[in-house]
């Protein structure tokens, strides 16, 4: 494959084509390549000065003016091109722009370098871009968007006002200009009609921010701050066609979401970043372009993301997973409450105060409360230590725990768990101020009964009512699948009513029919997995899966869909059923972390939920509209090391050992006891964008030991023992 860049005429000046003949990709033209923003702050604006930065919560008060150029010479060198122009901003200042073309392999690629001569001029503030336009037609409302945990093609299941949603966008939101902090990936691509697909990427980003950047909640602010490094990437509408950029700092709009905290919105406004127009300042940056052909949506996820991921080559600190297991499943033990004759773990606790009294009492199966996936790690973790008198009392926690969930009817379900303050029968959420049952909560709740049986067995013992219970919720499922495979994602608790009818997580109960193992099940399962393929993963559209966002795009639902397919594949052989859980896989990786966000330097640490030189990389985005982040791929991670051992395709056991080890950062051990309460605490979710370092509150979740036990077991039960080896080693 030879890829091109050339200098082509262009009014006023030299720009740039590049071409990939025999990809199938669409030329892409710089005809104007050097794009200047200035901002000019008005009589309201903070401006003074004396100050690092300054900061207007209304952009309204100042004027933001584009200046976009050709290159004034052009010249070719042994490795590429060198293009350079000269900006006039007014009042004696002007921009010097010098930027290097060449090309690596499949890529071109741009280094710029600026320097503002003068700084005497009534602008304030300055920022650059460099954009390129696809040289075909490309109507922006049919266009098929890529930015890793931010936009996934045309898929209807995302908030009105989300960044390059297809509802925005065919609303006449034009432009999408996305934080790099708030992808997975600083990359931003597109497909078009014809299978054509191009996408350009910051190569090198430093993320650099400060303290004051996110803390206007709801946009509209102006910072400039000579220490803004992380840039924004995204893409708008030139009419007909459509053009690609990286702008540097990272101004986001005309949506963003909002930095406080819930409920978590949507926003119509810019945060507009600049850094000072002064004599001698610099800016350097450098971009990667590529194109091609693609066969389908999912397709341009999985060779733009490998393209990423390779050109990152994501590295984490190994951990010790075993030690991880055993100092969460303590905590979790310590969290084990018994009320009115019923034992469970309570939703919340404080991870950095034990003497908060505020979180949420209900114990609840499946998702976040996960108290029967909690009840296994207990009796396995019984079966693992030394000390009698633990085994002792995991053991007793954790038949404790199934006894008290087994009594919950599910003809129709009475509810997903109980108060631990109350002892009434109760559900993690409300929809339409209704208690809702949802159907991945019943799913993953028995399917942890299940393997609670599996252990028990190995003791010879038999618990009847277990196995009863884990048949009812089989039988409530099968019994409310439609003809076409779909389930429902919720029903009112006591009376079975449908109150989500949304089929979208029909994925998430895949691997408990299978599980189940009966014929009837199976034949369940195969008839789910074909609609979620038929209507979503052929798209790549996975949706409905996190049960606290509303339906729409996240990261759950696509693994969860990948587990199933990987399950089907085993019980069937089918071999539909591999190349469908790859495609799946593909797009739940995109959800991470490839690159290190840094925390503000002039935030203070003891404010700080993420500290200071902790790395970013192998969290997880959970879901479109929003952006923060958690570790949840880590109960997973089997499914990318199945892959691998299937396939023999190296980067799904990299995968695999990210999410397994990368999502241990901040975990609480001996050696980083951080601000936590001790060893084998964890706060459950943080954010990397605006408010950078922070999350919404600083809580304990049964999910988060339940992730590195439950992801540790699956590894080593569910693949060969040296790929369970080279996923869980500490190197």
């Amino acid at each position: 494959m030879t890829t091109r860049v050339e200098a082509t005429d262009v009014p006023g000046g030299l720009g740039v084509r590049i071409t990939t003949p025999g990809v199938g990709g669409p030329a892409l033209v710089a005809a104007a390549p050097v794009v200047v923003l200035t901002w000019k702050p008005g009589t309201d604006a903070a401006t003074d000065a004396d100050t690092d930065a300054a900061t207007d919560a209304d952009a309204d008060t100042g004027v933001e003016t584009e200046h976009r150029a050709p290159y004034e010479a052009l010249t070719v060198t042994a490795d590429g091109l060198v293009g350079t122009a000269r900006i006039d901003v007014g009042g004696g200042t002007v921009l010097q722009v010098e930027d290097r073309w060449d090309t690596d392999s499949d890529d071109v690629r741009m280094a710029r370098r600026v320097t503002v001569r003068g700084g005497q001029g009534p602008a304030r503030g300055y920022g650059t871009a460099v954009v390129v336009e696809v040289d075909a037609a490309a109507p922006w409302e049919r266009v098929e968007p890529f930015c890793p945990g931010v936009a996934y093609g045309n898929a209807p299941q995302v908030a009105p006002l989300a960044i390059a949603g297809v509802h925005a966008r065919r609303a006449g939101v034009t432009t999408a200009i996305v934080r790099e902090d708030r992808a997975a990936a600083p990359l931003f691509g597109i497909r078009l009609e014809d299978g054509g697909w191009a996408a350009i990427a910051h190569r090198d980003p430093r993320g650099d921010t400060i303290a004051a950047d996110g803390m206007v909640e709801d946009g509209g602010e102006t910072i400039v701050d000579p220490r803004l490094a992380f840039a924004s990437i995204g893409a708008r509408s030139t009419g007909d066609r459509v053009e690609l950029g990286v702008w540097f700092p990272g101004t986001e709009g005309p949506v963003t979401y909002s930095s406080g905290g819930l409920p978590l919105l949507q926003l119509d406004a810019w945060r507009r970043r600049f850094h000072p127009l002064d004599d001698g300042a610099t800016q350097e940056y450098a971009v990667a372009v590529r194109t091609g052909g693609s066969t389908d949506f999912p397709d341009v996820v999985r060779q733009t993301w490998r393209w990423v991921w390779d050109r990152f080559a994501p590295a984490v600190r190994s951990a010790d997973i075993a030690d991880v297991v055993r100092s969460a499943a303590a905590v979790l033990a310590d969290q084990v409450v018994a009320v009115a004759g019923r034992t469970g773990v309570p939703l919340e606790a404080d991870a950095v105060v034990p003497e908060r009294t505020d979180e949420a009492t209900a114990a609840v199966m499946g998702f976040v409360g996960a108290n029967t996936d909690a009840a296994v790690v207990l009796l396995r973790e019984a079966d693992s230590t030394d000390d009698g008198a633990v085994a002792e009392r995991y053991r007793a926690s954790g038949l404790a725990i199934i006894d008290s969930f087994v009594t919950l009817a599910l003809d129709p379900p009475a509810g997903e768990g109980f108060d631990t303050v109350t002892g009434a029968t109760t559900t993690y959420r409300t929809f339409r101020d209704q208690p809702a049952v949802y159907a991945r909560a019943v799913a993953e709740g028995a399917l942890a009964v299940l393997d609670a049986l599996a252990l028990e067995r190995r003791h010879g013992e038999e618990h009847p009512s277990w196995a009863a219970w884990v048949t009812r919720a089989a039988s409530w499922l099968l019994r409310n699948q439609a003809l076409d495979g779909s389930l429902p994602r919720a029903w009112v608790a006591g009376t079975g009513e449908v109150l989500d009818d949304s089929p979208s997580g029909t994925a998430t109960v895949v691997p408990f029919l299978v599980a189940v193992g009966s014929e009837e099940a199976l034949a369940g399962a195969v008839r789910a997995a074909e609609f979620v393929w038929r209507e979503y993963g052929r798209r790549g559209w996975y949706a409905g899966g996190t049960l606290d966002n509303p339906d729409v795009v996240d990261k759950e639902a696509a693994v969860l869909a990948a587990e199933g397919f990987l399950d089907l594949y085993d019980a069937t052989r089918g071999a539909e059923w591999l190349d469908r859980a790859a495609s799946a896989a593909s797009v739940a990786e995109t959800w991470i972390y490839v690159w290190d966000v840094p925390m503000p330097e002039d935030a203070d640490p003891g404010l700080l939920h993420w500290k200071h030189g902790v790395s970013t990389i192998g969290h997880q985005l959970i879901a479109s509209g929003v952006s923060m982040t958690d570790g949840f791929l880590a109960v997973n991670a089997s499914v990318f090391a199945r892959l691998f051992a299937l396939t023999h395709d190296d980067h799904w056991l990299d995968v695999a050992r990210v999410v397994t080890h990368g999502t241990t950062t901040m975990f609480a051990t001996v050696e980083h006891a951080f601000d936590l309460r001790g060893v084998g605490w964890q706060q459950e979710h943080w954010s990397f964008a605006p408010r950078r370092g922070f999350g919404l509150n600083r809580r304990w979740l049964p999910w988060v030991p339940v992730a590195h036990a439950r992801g540790m077991y699956r590894v080593e039960d569910r693949c060969p023992p040296d790929v369970a080896a080279r996923v869980l080693r500490a190197d």
